[in-house]
């Protein structure tokens, strides 16, 4: 009968001691948009490359061109006490002609603006950190990205690499 009462003390014990352990939230990994998340925005654009401002005839100077591309950015809700939501836009601009701009938008689930920020890079590799204010970037909020792509020369090409949604 000891024994009996001892083991169900036992059993109860371990129970309630796992009931009232905390639990701790797992940080989410950061979130790494894949190139086939940006799309040209203008069906009636010169035939490009998927994100590559890059005319399929590369070795011919066919003038200034421009193309408008759109990337979903997905993302995690932010961790309790965040003051802001970050993200890594990373690219390419080859050739002196060559030039991206970029704004990144907050969206409410009903459509509605909720703030944005912008880049702009130059010729040359680019890493760009872009941070949204935690009030701009709620629970429910969507994120995308709006890039404007510049190029002109022979062998000039503009090029988005990825988007990284920090956690």
């Amino acid at each position: 009968m000891t024994s009996r009462l001892i083991k169900v003390l036992s059993g109860a014990i371990c129970a309630s001691a796992l009931c009232w352990t905390p639990v701790v939230p797992l940080e989410a990994a950061n979130i790494i948009t894949a190139l086939g998340s940006c799309q040209p925005w203008d069906a009636h654009q010169p035939e490009t490359w998927h994100i590559d401002g890059t005319s399929n005839n590369q070795n011919v100077d066919m003038g200034p061109q421009t193309m408008l591309l759109n990337c979903d950015v997905p993302r995690s809700p932010l961790p309790a006490g965040a003051t802001v939501a970050q993200f890594w836009v990373d690219g390419d601009n080859n050739g002196s002609n060559t030039r991206t701009e970029c704004t990144l938008f907050s969206k409410n689930f009903n459509g509605q603006l909720l703030g944005g920020t912008s880049f702009e890079a130059g010729p040359g590799t680019y890493d760009r950190l872009l941070t949204l204010p935690s009030n701009l970037v709620t629970t429910w909020a969507y994120t995308h990205m709006r890039c404007q792509i510049f190029w002109s020369g022979t062998f000039a090409r503009a090029l988005i690499r990825g988007v990284t949604s920090v956690q």
